[in-house]
C-alpha cells in the first residue's frame, strides 16, 4: 500500500466542522479558491475540508481562522470531538 495515499474517511467530528467551514466562508463572500489562496493552502483543501474529508492539522486551522476573521473557538463550534 502506498503510503503517501490518504485515505479519504469522513467522521461526525470532520462533516460537522466542514459545515460551519463553509457557513463562515459563504458568510463572507469568499470562494473556495480564495480562501484557499488568502490562507496559502492548496486549492483542493477547502473543498475536502467542507465535504468531511480532511482533517486539518492545528497550521491549517490558525490560518483558516485568522483569513476568517474569528478565534479558534468559533472556527470549530459545534464540531464534536472525535471518539
Amino acid at each position: 500500500m502506498n503510503e503517501k495515499r490518504r485515505e479519504k474517511r469522513q467522521t461526525e467530528t470532520t462533516i460537522e466542522f466542514g459545515r460551519r467551514l463553509r457557513a463562515l466562508r459563504t458568510e463572507r463572500g469568499l470562494s473556495q479558491h480564495k480562501l484557499a489562496e488568502l490562507a496559502g493552502l492548496d486549492k483542493n483543501l477547502p473543498s475536502e475540508m467542507e465535504r468531511g474529508y480532511l482533517n486539518p492539522t492545528l497550521e491549517t486551522l490558525l490560518k483558516l481562522a485568522q483569513v476568517l476573521g474569528v478565534d479558534m473557538n468559533e472556527l470549530t463550534a459545534g464540531t464534536p470531538a472525535p471518539e
